[in-house]
This record gives structure tokens, sequence and C-alpha cells, in this order.
């Protein structure tokens, strides 16, 4: 334990209640300090019943969660273990990888069938197949066998691990692991049929655990389900299973099938008001000091041709191939790309690279970031940019560095020790910019400050549907009180399917705010201004 480092008042009232209870939710939000409180509960556990812990977690946190436990706890180096090694194959593609194996490519090329299409892929980005259907036998291993820190565990009494890793590999750990604490849980186990959720389950209900902590400020990710499994673990008796929990909740349409709304929100919030603990940030610090401002953006001539035409007719001819906007969902894929990179269209006509269907002409949300770009070049503030499509991402960085501006990307093609290294080059002021997925920098971030300097201005220059997100996201810059308040831009095209993703925010926030009175309800098309009319969705 570092020297003077203690837990403030709230956190031992924490601490209290984990200790109290075996099975518990810490709700409260990003910022708050959370973890601090269960490293030391984890110390409790070791030091009073020789019960040690896995401490689940997105791979992004592994690291920091570590120095946390060292940091507040007596636990010494060898004791507290990350356990590395790949993300597990499925068992879908372990067989077919197998096959692959086996398989004498010199006589004739395999033909894949049905949903091994998926699995190949899969195998293909994961470096375990080559694109001649040969396999990496080395990385076919490292994919399948048990990871070292299991197989050696030495003194270990604390295993970090991501979610798949203890999904796969529970009942690899030593017998006195019979703790499991989930960070971010929301990020890991909230579809019920999931195989790592199947998994997580497994590790309670044929396995050895007993004590269960889950840590996150938006249990309620999305849809009301995704608090099912948590609740399952707690106290199964709550609902018989999860179709049981979906008809209590859930209003479906009478023609479609599909679900419409949800519902029965008081029985959700008196499960958590019983299981759970909250903080809200305001409880903390006080009142978060933001503002929210949506920037409604013309598409430039061109993009509003095209997007008009393929909005009205579902049909558009290019040069090169024509775009089919009839099949289920296609129409909304392509409707976005069109909005958000049409210069980095996706070649249709090959099935690889990109095309310019521009033909060189700009769309709306670039001309309008040029102008905040103009703006943080002149004064040399830093600036984060949340873009949801990864194509939007990379024409983005372009253009930040184009403005001389210190930027880096953070995505799913970034390897979780470039995302560390990254993040230190940010909070350091070696990078004044960083552009980031939302799926990727919604948690584990603290981007307060970039060197000296307060981050006070953050830009959304695409969404994706989740209310999550965009809170876990926008709360990278508001990890304590700020000096001064976080200016939020959000960017909206008129007359497009911006209206529609931001009304899909608004009622999952809702759904949330109606579970949990204290979450916010995100209303992304206004100025933070009650009561405003909302512009129709396209």
């Amino acid at each position: 334990m570092d020297d003077g480092v203690s837990l403030r008042d709230y956190q031992i009232a924490d601490l209290a209640y984990y200790i109290r209870n075996p099975k518990w939710l810490n709700l409260s939000d990003p910022g708050t300090g959370k973890t601090p409180s269960v490293c030391v509960y984890q110390w409790w556990l070791w030091r009073e019943h020789g019960v040690g812990s896995a401490f689940v977690m997105p791979l992004s946190l592994l690291k920091k969660n570590r120095d946390e436990i060292l940091r507040f706890t007596d636990f010494k180096p060898d004791e507290v273990t990350i356990v590395t090694g790949l993300r597990p194959l499925s068992p879908s593609q372990q067989k077919l990888a197998k096959t692959l194996l086996e398989w004498d490519h010199s006589r004739s090329k395999y033909k894949l069938i049905g949903s091994q299409n998926a699995s190949f892929k899969a195998l293909l980005a994961a470096g375990v197949c080559r694109r001649d259907m040969t396999v990496d036998k080395r990385m076919l291993v490292a994919r399948t066998k048990l990871p070292y820190e299991l197989a050696n565990p030495g003194k270990t009494k604390v295993f970090l691990m991501g979610f798949d890793a203890f999904s796969t590999h529970w009942s690899a750990l030593p017998k006195f692991v019979k703790a499991v604490q989930v960070d971010e849980i929301h990020k890991g186990y909230k579809g019920d049929s999931s195989q790592r959720t199947q998994g997580f389950y497994a590790s309670f209900f044929s396995g050895p655990m007993e004590y269960f902590g889950g840590m996150t400020g938006t249990l309620v990710s999305g849809r009301l389900d995704s608090a099912y499994p948590a609740i399952r673990v707690i106290e199964p008796r709550y609902y018989p299973s999860y179709k049981g929990f979906y008809y209590f909740h859930s209003i479906e349409d009478p023609i479609t099938g599909k679900l419409k709304a949800w519902r029965n929100h008081d029985k959700l919030s008196a499960i958590f008001g019983k299981h759970g603990i909250r903080r809200t940030f305001e409880m903390v610090y006080g009142k978060e000091a933001k503002v929210i401002i949506p920037e409604w953006v013309e598409m430039s001539e061109k993009q509003r041709e095209i997007y008009n035409k393929f909005k009205d007719e579902a049909f558009l001819e290019l040069e090169k191939f024509y775009l089919d906007g009839t099949q289920p969902g296609v129409g909304f894929i392509r409707a976005r790309q069109i909005m958000e990179h049409p210069n980095s269209f996706p070649d249709l006509s090959t099935g690889e690279g990109t095309i310019d269907i521009m033909k060189g002409a700009r769309c709306g949300k670039e001309e309008r970031l040029d102008i905040h770009f103009e703006d943080h070049a002149r004064t040399g503030k830093p600036l984060i940019i949340y873009a949801a499509l990864k194509p939007q991402q990379y024409r983005i960085l372009e253009m930040a560095r184009a403005y001389g501006l210190k930027a880096d990307i953070l995505n799913g093609d970034v390897s979780p020790t470039k995302r560390g290294e990254i993040d230190l080059a940010f909070r350091e002021g070696r990078l004044n910019c960083v552009i980031a997925s939302p799926a990727v920098a919604d948690v584990g971030f603290n981007w307060q400050f970039c060197g000296d300097q307060e981050v006070d201005h953050m830009i959304f220059a695409s969404l994706d549907f989740l209310d999550t997100t965009v809170l876990q996201a926008y709360r990278r810059a508001i990890r304590g009180k700020r000096g001064k308040p976080l200016r939020i831009t959000v960017l909206l095209y008129e007359d497009s399917l911006d209206n529609r993703i931001t009304w899909i925010i608004y009622q999952k926030s809702l759904d949330a705010h109606k579970v949990d009175p204290t979450q916010p309800v995100l209303k992304l098309f206004e100025h933070n201004i009650e009561g405003e009319e909302l512009r129709m969705a396209a």
C-alpha cells in the first residue's frame, strides 16, 4: 500500500456494504471512485477468509486496475497477476480450424458452407488462417491453450482477466478463487444467450464461485434485458428464465412480433435498490459541468443529391455498382455510409478497398470540422472527437494532422498496448487530439486533462445507438470537479437518419431513467433547453 493512501468516507461505506452482502452491485457514476473500495474488499476476502478473486474487466483496464490494487492494499506484486493470452476461439472456429489443418490444400481448395464463412472470416482476422485457407499452427495453439498465468499461478491471489478469458478458463483457476468482481459488467455480460455469458453463469451455477460484485454506472445498457445476467447471478429466483424476464418487461408489436417498448421498470428499480449502491457524480463532486450543443449541418450539394435519391427510391446507380436499399438493414447501413464517409465508400464491385462517390467534393460534417480544427490549431487547446464509423475516423485523423494537431486514433485496429501508449501521450500533453471509437474508448480513460490544460471541448462526429456509450464517452473528460464546463458538440445532419438515431438514444436513456431516476435523460437534439420542439425524424 502506498503511504498516505486511504479511502474516502463514502468508499468506506461501500466497503462495509460489500462485506455485509456476498453478492452486490455498485452502480455509481464513472469517476466516483468505485475501484479502490473493491481492491480493499479483495484484500479483506483473502485475509479474513482465504478467498482469492478473479477481477474481470475490459482489456484496457487491466494495467490500471492492477496498479490500483497494489496502491490500496498490502498485496505483493507477485500476488496480483494479469492473465494474458489471446482471445479464445469459439467451438465452431476451433472445429473449422481443425478441418482446414487436416485438409490437403495441394489437391483441392476447401469449400466453405453456411456459417463456416463467418467462422473463417473470424479466423482470418485472428491470424489463425491465411487467405489461402492454410492454418498458422503457432497462432492456433496460442488461441486454444491455457494461458501461462493459469497453468503456473505461483503466489497469485488476485487474477485480473478479460471477459473471454474468464468465461473460457474459470475452471482452471486455483480452488481458493471463489470470488468474482466484474468492472464495467455492461461491456462483457449483457446478452443472455452469448457463449461468453453462459460461461459466466457456469462459474457460479456449476463452478466454485460464491462471491460476486458487479461495477458499472450503466447496467441498463440500451435495453432493459442487459441487466438480466447480473440479476440472475445475484438471485435467480427473481425471474424463472430469460424468457420470463423478457415477457414480464417487454411490449411487442402485435403485427410484427418485434420489441416495441419496455414496461414494469419499477421492479428492476426495486431489485437495484435492494442489491446495489449508487453514488452519483453530483453527490461526490457537485453538478456535472457540461453543455451539450447540437450543431445542425447541411449536407454538401452532391451528398444531398445522392442521399435523397437513395432515400426516396431505395436504389442508386453509381459508376461501378449500384446500391440496393430494399434488403432489411442494408438500406440503413448504406445511408449512414453516404452521410459519414462518402469519400471512403466501400467498393462493392470488388468487395475490397474504397472509392470516392463524391468525386472529390467533401461531405458536410467534414466542412464543419474544418472550422473546429482551425480554431484548435490557433488556440492550441486539446480536443477529443468520437466517431462511430471506422472510415470516418481515419478521414478525421488525416484532417486533424493536416491542421498541425498532434493527433492519434483509438479504435478496434489499435492493440491494447498501443492504446495505453496513446492514452499516456494525451494525458502528458504530447498529443493534443484523440479521434476515438465510442465502443473502444468509452471506459478506462481519464482525459479531463491534457498535460496542464483541462480539456474543454469534445465533438461527436457520429453516434452509435447506445445512450450508455454517449454517457461513458463524455465522462472521460469529467473525472472530478471541473474548473470550467465541458463543451460537447454533436454534429447532426438536417433531414437525415441522425434525427432518428438521437431519438433512439433519447428513448433508451428514458428507459434507464425510469429504472433509476438519477440517470440523465439524453436529449442530444436540444441545446440544453427543456421543452424545445423536436425535429421529426427523416
